[in-house]
């Protein structure tokens, strides 16, 4: 039996039903709808990676079930930043130690609780790195069942990401091939298998990556959930030239099988504009394309010795010139943080993240890296890598998060206008309002002109002041079954320009407390009650550059109600 025909007996296993409310119909078109207008360009990606989960890396893993067995065995210590290929095959003696330690591993760095948070906060899609390892399936040659050397387990977990934990949340995945038979670097995140990087120089090496992405695409092409490939992570120590041949031939593998996302990675040090990736699957005949950059500014001499005035500054300025109009596929941030190497404090923090998200709205989406830093704990712990810690602890003050009485309680302006149990759609600060979606309904203001969209139907548009805006939910699903009402944001300044925020936009950057010089939105920028029938509040809307005209509305809204403003 060919390789092809082996795939197509393989199917993500069903371990649950999608929710106990909610029909699977009715979740699966949600989603849908999502995945499409994210493949279309559309709808922008808001998310994170799912970093160190299926794809072992130490660094960030040092107080997981597997770090604590290492630190028992010989020699563990020195093998742990090695990858999971490399652990699981020194120790022969110890396997069954090992594959207990990855399984606990999986199961608790990243819960269903994780999931819903997620959700909560806005994400909209999670990329999860994988390795070779996944493919239960002999391809390409070389020693027969090698992917038996893996901790067992992974496909297990994968499937049920694709098949409940995402669509059960409305968010979609994004894989990432982290890791590929021969190896396509050393460090521990290409889960290398030791003695050299091999991939570039055996051709059946690099057919079975082309194998490992048509067999994921055509397992998930049949659950919404399922978004894309990214087709190789950070290529570093390969040959250019056969990297991308091999983006040419592993995208016609997959377009046999599935219409999904397609992410191509030019080389690390190539990840700028005008880095000569424009004629990469260029052309009419390829479709549904992401030119991944990785702006990290943590690594390397380049960033070592920059203070953080110095990256705040170049975020500020630098960053955003670069994703202004680049040329070639469209850009997708797949993996960000707010790590660096010198220390920054928490409003240093916030700022830093600011001016990188100001820069990744001009793109088709960012993934943060990562969702989980292991060494959390239930405490304040704060860590640049972490967005989890981020939103819930960041900066010891709650400024990042929705909870606490810095963010997360309603302010008295708004309780006091429309009560805590208003069922009438109410508008503060705006002279109308319609509950008709489509309406034509101009707003005139002195300087600027702010459209909110609150609705399920992303063919329907607002008319502004002549100007047609299409609205652009962040995650219409959610809105069906969770009661977490989408809001699509427009900003219209003077000059013309459109600025779309996202309710997690609003989260990150309002909660950061950039917005302190307005009495209104200090210490406090979004409130959301989830979970309940009663009402979604959004509060703080604040123009660019900071005026005094700044305008604010809260909105409470009943179940399942669609209207536009």
């Amino acid at each position: 039996m060919g390789f092809l025909k082996k795939l197509l007996h393989q199917s993500p296993s069903n371990h649950a039903p999608a929710s106990a409310n909610t029909s699977p119909s009715s979740l699966h078109s949600d989603l849908s709808t999502l995945r499409d207008s994210i493949i279309a360009g559309t709808t922008q990606t808001v998310g994170v990676n799912l970093g160190s989960l299926l794809q072992y890396e130490h660094w960030m893993s040092a107080n997981s079930p597997v770090a604590r067995l290492l630190s028992n065995l010989p020699n563990g210590s020195d093998i742990a930043g090695k990858g999971e290929l490399q652990i699981m095959r020194a120790f022969p003696d110890h396997r069954a130690e090992l594959e207990r330690a990855f399984a606990e591993h999986r199961r608790s760095m990243v819960t269903e609780e994780d999931f819903r948070m997620m959700s909560e906060y806005g994400i909209n899609s999670i990329r999860v790195p994988v390795n070779w390892g996944i493919m239960p399936i002999d391809s390409g040659g070389g020693v027969p069942q090698e992917w038996k050397d893996f901790a067992p387990g992974a496909l297990e977990v994968l499937d049920n990401i694709i098949n409940n934990w995402a669509p059960n949340y409305g968010l979609t995945v994004l894989l990432s091939l982290h890791g590929h038979k021969g190896t396509h670097g050393n460090n521990d995140h290409a889960c290398p298998g030791g003695g050299g990087v091999f991939w570039d120089k055996y051709p059946e090496n690099q057919q079975h990556s082309i194998d490992l992405a048509s067999w994921l695409a055509n397992r998930y092409k049949s659950f919404p959930a399922f978004l894309g490939i990214g087709l190789m992570n950070e290529p570093c120590d390969v040959n250019e030239q056969v990297v991308r041949e091999y983006y040419e031939k592993a995208y016609k593998a997959v377009r046999k099988v599935s219409d999904c996302l397609v992410v191509i990675a030019p080389m690390l040090w190539q990840q700028h504009p005008n880095n000569g990736w424009e004629d990469v699957l260029s052309g009419s005949r390829y479709h549904n394309i992401r030119e991944e950059w990785h702006p990290y500014f943590c690594f390397g001499d380049e960033w070592a010795h920059k203070s953080p005035s110095d990256l705040i500054g170049y975020t500020d300025r630098d960053l955003h010139q670069q994703y202004l109009n680049p040329r070639g596929h469209l850009k997708l941030a797949s993996e960000w943080s707010c790590a660096s190497a010198q220390p920054m404090s928490p409003e240093q923090m916030r700022e830093f993240a600011g001016n990188q998200l100001e820069a990744y709205r001009e793109i088709s989406g960012f993934y943060f890296w990562t969702w989980r830093y292991w060494d959390e704990r239930d405490n304040e712990y704060v860590n640049g890598w972490s967005l989890k810690s981020l939103l819930k602890n960041g900066g010891g003050e709650g400024r990042w998060s929705l909870g606490g009485e810095a963010c997360g309680s309603t302010p008295s302006v708004a309780s006091q206008s429309m009560g805590t149990d208003s069922t009438e759609p109410r508008v503060l600060a705006m002279r109308h309002y319609t509950r008709n979606n489509g309406a034509n309904h101009p707003v005139h203001l002195p300087n600027q002109v702010f459209t909110i969209g609150i609705t399920h139907d992303t063919t329907k548009t607002i008319r502004n002041d002549g100007m047609v805006v299409l609205p652009r939910p962040l995650h219409e699903p959610v809105v069906a079954r969770r009661c977490v009402h989408v809001v699509a944001i427009h900003h219209w300044p003077c000059r013309g320009s459109r600025v779309h925020m996202s309710l997690f936009h609003l989260i990150l950057k309002g909660c950061m407390n950039r917005h302190s010089q307005n009495p209104f939105c200090a210490g406090w920028a979004t409130y959301a009650q989830y979970w309940s029938y009663r009402q979604l509040a959004i509060a703080m809307i604040h123009c660019h550059p900071p005026t005094s005209s700044s305008l604010h509305f809260v909105i409470p809204i009943k179940n399942g109600e669609d209207f536009t403003i």
